[in-house]
């Protein structure tokens, strides 16, 4: 099984030129070849409503394209204003021709072990250069919320496991993309890259011509 959590690179040239040229390219290369694949979408759906229509775009649609049967898996947190996004935007009624949906599954922030956050804390992981150490500190608060955000990739991982075994099928790929990140090129040709290699973000790569602030123009 191969994984990609998705690369952004946005260019300098801005966001409308680097969709429209990869689209095409798209157009040109892209043949229907079978097999499953796995969406995992985990943590906050905060942004959900406004990143939806990148994930159509750039991830559904182009997978579908490549000829592939996508299967939605989601762990939400279960935040009082947020979480019915999760059901709006991913559910059975929402998703477009050639998706399914595996499971939506929202639950409360779980507790991290104490040995588990006291391991990241004695590695000395420092999120934030002045975050202080300590569990109350800014630091130590966001160990808790990383670690959550690992066990509901743990749960999620779970959900899809389950569902090969109930409907006895193989997902060829697992692609793992952020609900609070926007998509701006279409997911690669899977086909067409290595299979031995996990793909992950290429951070910083986004860019904001409107912005006057060297440091602002990096997202």
């Amino acid at each position: 099984m191969k994984i990609s959590l998705l690369s952004r690179d946005y260019g300098r040239e801005g966001m409308g030129a680097n969709v429209r040229s990869s689209t095409r390219e798209y157009d040109e290369k892209t043949s229907g070849r079978g097999g499953h694949v796995a969406v995992y979408i985990t943590g906050q759906a905060r942004s959900l409503d406004r990143t939806i229509c990148s994930l159509r775009r750039n991830v559904f649609a182009p997978l579908v394209q490549q000829g592939y049967a996508l299967t939605i898996f989601v762990v939400g947190e279960d935040d009082a204003d947020d979480a019915y996004k999760y059901a709006s935007y991913l559910g059975p009624d929402a998703l477009p021709k050639g998706v399914t949906l595996g499971s939506i599954v929202t639950k409360s922030r779980p507790e991290a072990p104490r040995s588990c956050v006291e391991a990241v804390q004695y590695a000395n992981f420092r999120w934030y250069d002045l975050g202080g150490s300590g569990s109350s500190s800014k630091n130590g608060v966001y160990t808790e919320e990383v670690l959550s955000q690992l066990r509901y990739r743990q749960d999620v991982d779970i959900a899809r496991r389950e569902y090969e075994t109930r409907h006895r099928v193989t997902f060829e790929w697992i692609v793992n993309p952020r609900p609070d990140n926007v998509f701006v090129n279409p997911i690669p040709i899977l086909s067409e890259v290595n299979s031995a290699k996990l793909y992950v973000p290429s951070w910083g790569h986004g860019y904001d011509s409107r912005s006057l602030s060297e440091d602002k123009r990096r997202v």
